[in-house]
């Protein structure tokens, strides 16, 4: 007898077939259990189930590419309502999670790496799904290894756990990430969008690749109501990026060798030399690496910093770039090699032991900012609060005999860490904190290539203290 107040329920569709089948095989088998044979029914289906969800992703990956192709098509075509070529990330997450494609969250998070969104969100997944062909037929390769790897991948795990990411330990990579956040959360809600929090990713400092940048935005929106916070990111952002380093060490994607790398260097920066003289301005430089940064070497402000201290521009801030990618590609190896890597961590946490590691020179951190600030507003006679490139250099000069004692190498990497605005002018105000930082950055560099690598990078011979002299102006 039913109950005006018994709650609601609603019967599955699929559900009065299921049962009719079951009657019917109790009726025809006369079991003295009827429990205990309908438990072993249900099981067997279950069985039967997983074995077709099974074989169909064994029959997927054992499509030619053309078949593949043909049917993932259809797949995005069946989820593309309107017809107009586009997912939105959620409909495309979707089809990547369904059983009709039935892929692992490692394959899912390696096909969700390389996907580029528009402005609006939104994934023109005709353009993609080859690549997509491209992507499951090189997991088909490497599942055939699978057994082989385990080892591999224990090992290679340990090695990204060990690995400081990014040059940082977890506590500092997080702040940094999460301040980075708090500056792109400019109506203070608790949340970004989506393109705010690429935009925050991108610019954060931490030298976050293209690629990078893309796995962390397909992990970010865990409630999928297209806003970021803080909160349900950092919980996971770091173990993502251990997971990517463990996957990057397995297929040695950055494993080239430093000349390989100075001849990329060398050849992007004689293609922007449009006038063949050897020469370009070190803030064009700075351009062209973080650029090249983005897109595949994944270096932080900071190992910038230090890769420019051995720039040497001249007064005109004019570099020879050809000497320049030679000892940039020597550093910059050290910084993105994992087996370096390893070696750099295991030089990083002696140091930090070290006594005194949290002065520079023996000069606490409110001492070293008093005298940046204190230089830089004596060089400020009209008050403006900014300073031009030449005005910047000759205040840091006068740091080379004092307390400090900086020398040239320093000043060129405090220089490059300074970017002027469309007159040509530095708000120094707004680097002193990050001055500070580089230096003390630098001089962890040099204990660490001194323990690490037994100074791998060679030093160019200290510069006299005046600069070099000014490079011949060339016509507009």
């Amino acid at each position: 007898m039913s109950s005006r107040y018994q709650k609601p329920y609603t019967i599955p569709e699929a559900f009065p077939p299921l049962l009719k089948e079951l009657t019917r095989e109790i009726l025809r088998e006369q079991p003295e259990n009827i429990y205990e044979f309908g438990a072993a029914y249900f099981k067997n289906l279950l069985d039967i189930q997983t074995e077709e969800q099974k074989a169909q992703q064994t029959s997927l990956l054992d499509m030619g590419p053309e078949e593949m192709e043909s049917f993932i098509t259809e797949i995005f075509l069946s989820a593309d309502k309107d017809g107009n070529g586009y997912l939105d990330r959620k409909e495309f997450q979707d089809v990547l999670r369904s059983t009709d494609l039935n892929l692992s969250k490692r394959d899912y998070r390696k096909i969700m790496i390389e996907c580029d969104e528009n402005d609006d969100g939104c994934i023109e997944y005709n353009e993609f799904v080859p690549f997509m062909v491209q992507v499951l037929q090189a997991f088909k390769a490497k599942d055939e290894l699978e057994n082989e790897m385990k080892k591999e991948q224990a090992d290679a795990a340990e090695m990204a756990e060990a690995i400081l990411i990014k040059g940082m330990y977890q506590e500092d990579f997080l702040e940094q990430l999460g301040k980075s956040f708090l500056a792109a959360d400019q109506d203070k809600n608790g949340y970004l969008d989506r393109k705010e929090f690429k935009h925050c990713l991108r610019y954060a400092g931490l030298g976050l690749t293209k690629r990078e940048v893309n796995l962390l935005m397909a992990e970010a929106d865990t409630d999928m109501d297209g806003k970021i916070s803080w909160q349900e990111f950092a919980t996971k952002c770091y173990e993502i990026m251990v997971w990517h380093f463990t996957n990057e060490i397995l297929e040695d994607q950055r494993k080239f060798p430093a000349n390989e790398l100075e001849k990329d260097l060398l050849l992007m920066f004689e293609a922007a030399d449009t006038d063949q003289i050897g020469l370009l301005h070190q803030s064009d430089i700075k351009t062209f690496l973080k650029e090249y940064s983005y897109e595949l070497l994944g270096l932080t402000d900071l190992q910038i910093s230090v890769v420019f201290s051995e720039s040497q521009p001249d007064k005109g801030g004019l570099v020879d770039y050809a000497m320049f990618s030679r000892k940039a590609a020597q550093l910059i190896f050290t910084f993105i090699d994992y087996e370096s890597q390893y070696k750099r961590t295991k030089a990083v946490v002696n140091v930090s032991k070290a006594s005194g590691s949290q002065l520079m020179r023996g000069v606490d951190k409110d001492k070293v900012l008093d005298l940046l600030t204190a230089v830089f507003l004596e060089a400020d006679e009209d008050n403006t609060g900014t300073l031009d490139r030449n005005e910047c250099f000759e205040a840091l000069m006068t740091l080379g005999t004092g307390e400090l004692q900086l020398r040239p190498k320093e000043i060129h990497a405090l220089l490059s860490a300074m970017d002027e605005d469309e007159n040509g002018m530095v708000t120094y105000s707004e680097y002193v904190e990050f001055m500070y930082d580089v230096l003390c950055h630098l001089e962890r560099e040099e204990y660490i290539q001194d323990v690490a690598f037994e100074k791998a990078v060679t030093e160019a011979p200290e510069a006299v203290e005046e600069p070099v002299e000014e490079a011949p102006a060339t016509e507009e």
